[in-house]
């Protein structure tokens, strides 16, 4: 079976068992490269590609969302509560509460940072320098 184009330009054939030829002066497509001149197939495989990176800023986002809302529902709770009914909270537990909501905004920082392969590789190879030698 012969393939062609519009225009009846032979572009290859199919043999019986299957194969195809490819007739002279047409080359098979490649497929397309990225900015780094990797093609997106190898890239996937090599771990290098846009769904690699879409991958880690979900998973760095969703630390993000979870330590936020560990550290500031307590806090609403207890808002909420002293604002109905002021004697229920103890001044104590209403400040910890509080202390708790703001610790979040120290923690965004190193979660971000830590999410990079580039930071976690210095800081081990700093704290190794700095404690293993005598």
């Amino acid at each position: 079976m012969e393939i062609t184009k519009p225009g009846n330009t032979k572009l290859g054939s199919i043999k019986e068992d299957g194969e195809t030829s490819q007739a002279p002066g047409i080359e098979q497509q490649k497929p397309p490269k990225n900015r780094a001149g990797i093609s997106k197939k190898k890239a996937k495989i090599e771990g290098k590609g846009p769904s690699n990176s879409r991958r880690k800023a979900f998973i760095t986002l969703s630390y993000i969302v979870i330590a936020y809302v560990v550290c500031w529902t307590p806090f609403q709770f207890v808002f909420d509560v002293s604002l109905a009914k002021p004697e229920a909270i103890s001044g104590d537990l209403y400040t910890a509460m509080f202390w708790l909501a703001y610790i979040n905004s120290g923690l965004n920082p190193f979660m971000y940072a830590f999410s990079s392969a580039d930071f976690r590789g210095a800081a081990v190879r700093m704290i190794k320098c700095r404690f293993c030698k005598p």
